[in-house]
């Protein structure tokens, strides 16, 4: 069976600097930033980070459009 992505709602990539990235694709690429929130120990255990793991994460899209959101 072939199977064919047709939409993609976000992607997440992982990054070791928000702020360097937020330049990049915010200040530089023109996105939008959506949100931007420290991450919840529940998404860093799903994720399979070190207990006490902390960071940030952040949600831009382009336009504000609802599919094709970026994640870092």
């Amino acid at each position: 069976m072939d199977l064919m992505i047709t939409a993609m709602r976000s992607i997440t990539v992982g990054v070791s600097s928000l702020d360097a990235s937020l330049q990049l694709f915010h200040g530089v690429m023109g996105l939008a930033l959506e949100w931007r929130r420290a991450l919840p120990v529940a998404q860093a255990r799903a994720w399979g980070l070190p207990e006490g793991a902390h960071g940030e994460w952040a949600e831009l899209s382009c336009q504000g459009s609802p599919i094709g959101r970026l994640r870092l």
